[in-house]
């Protein structure tokens, strides 16, 4: 349970940085560099949305389908 507390935190924080650490660090003004910030912030995302939703559920894989035969 604290494991699952503190993934699911390190999570949050992970997306707040995502969408703030643009404005700690200076942007770069090279419009390629500006192409692989923005992908680097995309990953970071989808990294904390994960830490968070196993932070939610405690599932390392999530099975987002039905399973069969439990309808």
């Amino acid at each position: 349970m604290i494991f699952r507390l503190s993934v699911g935190i390190a999570g949050l924080v992970t997306l707040l940085l995502a969408f703030t650490w643009t404005q700690i660090f200076s942007p770069p003004l090279n419009s390629l560099l500006n192409t692989w910030s923005g992908l680097l912030t995309a990953v970071i995302v989808i990294f904390g949305v994960y830490l968070t939703f196993y932070g939610l559920t405690g599932d390392w894989l999530p099975n987002l389908r039905k399973p069969r035969g439990k309808d």
